[in-house]
């Protein structure tokens, strides 16, 4: 073969491949957009396109008007029914058109019918007997197009900072923070749970503890509601405990990298008792919870910022905000390094304590995750 004919060979062997390659879903939406992508999966009422372009795209279905494509994808329907098809849209409609068996799976042939006499005319108002390809589908009759979804997956944390100075000033400072995130289809747990103890010559200046339980269910389109239990202790504020519990709603602006930010509002029932003094108080309160994260290098470098915000609602002055600032450095091998500020300010403290509490941690921590591919098998 001389090299003319090789290239004309190689030509040809390339040619259908990169057709292939370029071979994309078009979905046209009512405003007349089209955009092109392959179509991964329907979730919450949205069609999932993925790009070269961007991230996946996310696209409410009543906003689609037509899907042009010439790919098979696997779908699998909510009476959990599989099948093979090229799907497309028109005037708003759902079409699945179910690909060919292979020629291993091909039936045999049913025989052939007697031919009907020639003087035998059909029925007025019959309808042949032939099959047809075509199926039609609403997009709330499909589970999942080509892409299975995880319906378990969990991410981890831990973080440790610790100083511990002798000489001049005897001095001990730790702090530890964990969290555990479950997720389950729809459904996300939270635990939560800091330490915080700081010595200074033989006094205890920070000695305090929180331990948390979330639970939130996405409803769609951004939105969740949620339920929450909080316990924490502060011996310098003389809080022996602080009980929140509270169930609410809340809503996600962002919910993909590299900017999160989700608000949630909610009723709450404090219980406060205190160890010196009388002030013990359980009261009805109004929640305010945000957490924001913005990725400013890839993910290697995340600003944060956590704010609670509690109003008692029979004493509009008793007020209690809660903040983290901070931004963390993706170091390796999971591993994390942060620098943080909170504070925690009650408007009405216990006698003798501050209202304005702060604090500067500087923190190595440790993340990781997985999903159900690693529990499960």
């Amino acid at each position: 073969m001389n090299r003319t004919n090789f290239i004309l060979f190689a030509l040809l062997i390339a040619w259908p491949l990169s057709a292939a390659a370029e071979a994309v879903d078009e979905i046209t939406l009512k405003d007349g957009s089209v955009l092109r992508g392959e179509i991964k999966r329907v979730e919450e009422g949205e069609l999932v396109i993925g790009t070269d372009y961007a991230d996946d795209v996310f696209i409410e279905v009543e906003h689609i008007v037509g899907i042009e494509s010439d790919q098979q994808h696997t779908v699998r329907t909510r009476d959990g029914e599989k099948i093979s098809v090229v799907l497309t849209v028109s005037n708003g409609k759902l079409s699945a058109r179910e690909s060919p068996p292979a020629t291993g799976d091909r039936e045999a042939p049913p025989p052939p019918k007697e031919a009907e006499p020639a003087d035998t005319e059909p029925t007025v108002g019959s309808i042949p007997d032939t099959p047809t390809e075509e199926r039609e589908f609403s997009f709330d009759d499909i589970d999942w197009i080509d892409e299975e979804p995880t319906y378990f997956r969990y991410e981890a944390e831990v973080h440790l900072g610790a100083q511990i100075a002798k000489g001049n000033s005897d001095t001990t400072d730790l702090h530890f923070d964990a969290a555990f995130v479950p997720i389950f289809g729809l459904n996300t747990i939270r635990f939560l749970g800091e330490f915080d103890k700081k010595e200074a010559d033989g006094i205890t200046t920070t000695d305090r503890w929180l331990g948390s339980l979330e639970y939130k269910r996405d409803i769609g389109r951004g939105w969740f509601i949620g339920a929450s239990n909080s316990y924490e202790g502060d011996a310098q504020r003389d809080l022996d405990l602080r009980i929140i519990a509270t169930a609410g709603a809340g809503y996600r602006f962002f919910d993909e990298g590299p900017t999160l930010l989700s608000v949630m509002l909610g009723i709450a029932y404090v219980r406060e008792t205190f160890e010196d003094s009388n002030d013990d108080a359980d009261y009805a309160a109004l929640r305010w919870k945000l957490d924001f994260s913005r990725d400013l290098y890839k993910d290697d470098i995340t600003i944060y910022h956590n704010h609670l915000y509690i109003n008692s609602v029979q004493n509009f002055s008793d007020i209690i905000i809660e903040t983290k600032t901070g931004i963390e450095f993706d170091l390796a091998w999971g591993l994390t390094l942060s620098a943080e500020f909170q504070s925690d300010w009650d408007n009405e403290p216990a006698v003798g304590a501050d209202k304005l509490d702060t604090r500067y941690i500087l923190k190595i921590g440790y993340e990781f995750g997985g999903d159900q591919a690693d529990w499960f098998h």
